[in-house]
């Protein structure tokens, strides 16, 4: 479950903050926390360009080693989001984040990077082949996965 907030302080500054939780099957819970300012440095209708300095906290109840579940995780960052379309072709979404993160008292930095394309196939039907890469230094863990998201906007 997620609980998300939104605020415009003026046209292209925004201010957005989640709080989530989650109950996995293998009894584990988690917590998450976020808070980001949204800035749009280029906003026109076919090509966006926006920076978000952000912090992310993930608490689990029990850590795992089938998946990445550290017992507390803080992030401080920078993201930035790409989005362009030419004519009627699938837009280009590029997204990138660095962070520094801390888990278990140390320091490190992580990388996040997602690209991706996006059809509108009916109207307000899309459709995403996506590629995600994650990757963070303080427990040396990678992630790369591929993927298809298919989502409907009401």
């Amino acid at each position: 479950m997620e609980l998300e907030h939104k605020h415009q302080f003026q046209p292209g500054l925004d201010w957005r903050g989640t709080v989530g939780g989650a109950f996995l099957s293998d009894q584990n819970r988690r917590l998450t926390v976020y808070q980001g300012l949204f800035w749009k440095a280029v906003n026109q209708s076919r090509m966006q360009l926006e920076f978000n300095p952000h912090v992310y906290l993930a608490s689990y109840r029990f850590r795992q080693q089938a998946y990445f579940s550290p017992g507390e995780y803080l992030a401080l960052g920078l993201g930035v989001d790409f989005h362009r379309q030419i004519f009627r072709l699938p837009t280009l979404i590029l997204q990138g984040t660095a962070q520094g993160v801390t888990q278990h008292g140390e320091w490190g930095p992580a990388l996040h990077g997602m690209a991706a394309l996006e059809w509108e196939l009916a109207p307000n039907f899309f459709f995403n082949p996506y590629i995600f890469y994650f990757r963070e230094w303080v427990d040396n863990y990678r992630l790369l996965t591929m993927g298809l998201s298919c989502r409907y906007a009401f």
